[in-house]
């Protein structure tokens, strides 16, 4: 367990690592900001790193064996049509449930939100339902 947690530490650190290079970079060449706000920058970013790194834990802990325990009975069943209709059905809740879809649809004029979300969902359906005839 501990070697698994410091491997998403590292992981963790590593993706965050560039952001924090760049700020301090550019505090220290082109734009100084308060030292106050300098600490609270350096204090945030160790949080989360610690956030990403539990996160990805418990997903890898907890979300990963469901679903790969799922995905095993699914193939298992041999039902091709199942497995089809399944992976459309996952694809569209999985879109819908995408904060980031919402904040796009309330960014463009001319369609409702509902109509631009059940698209993008309808096409990441179907683009699984590809995937997994493949």
């Amino acid at each position: 367990m501990k070697k698994h947690l410091r491997i998403k530490f590292k992981e963790a650190v590593f993706s965050i690592l560039p952001i924090i290079t760049i700020v301090l970079l550019l505090n220290f060449t082109i734009t100084p900001i308060p030292k106050f706000s300098l600490i609270l920058f350096l204090i945030s970013s160790a949080t989360l790193v610690l956030g990403i790194t539990f996160f990805t834990l418990g997903v890898d802990i907890s979300l990963m064996p469901m679903g790969e325990y799922i995905g095993s009975d699914l193939v298992k069943s041999r039902k091709l049509s199942f497995i089809i209709i399944t992976t459309f059905i996952i694809g569209i809740f999985i879109a819908v449930a995408e904060p980031d879809l919402k904040i796009l649809a309330s960014q463009i004029n001319g369609l409702s939100d509902s109509t631009i979300i059940l698209s993008v969902s309808i096409g990441v359906g179907i683009a699984l339902r590809k995937t997994a005839l493949d």
